[in-house]
């Protein structure tokens, strides 16, 4: 997600619900197995629901299959 204002990001937040963010101009998505995301200030993050307060780098796993999802 490239930077943008947060006039525009709040614009475009009903696109993360309805299933359009794909559409979102300066928006890429790519299928991974692993990611490091890293920044210059600590950074706060969710885990299994409850936040985290975190460091400058954030890795993170994905292992296909390991998550059930029931939709009804």
């Amino acid at each position: 997600m490239q930077e943008r204002s947060r006039f525009t990001t709040l614009r475009h937040m009903p696109r993360l619900f309805n299933g359009t963010v794909d559409r979102i101009p300066g928006c890429t998505i790519r299928r991974i197995r692993e990611v490091t995301i890293e920044s210059d200030q600590p950074m706060a993050y969710h885990v299994d629901g409850e936040p985290v307060a975190g460091g400058t780098k954030l890795k993170a796993r994905i292992h296909p299959g390991a998550l059930m999802i029931a939709v009804r």
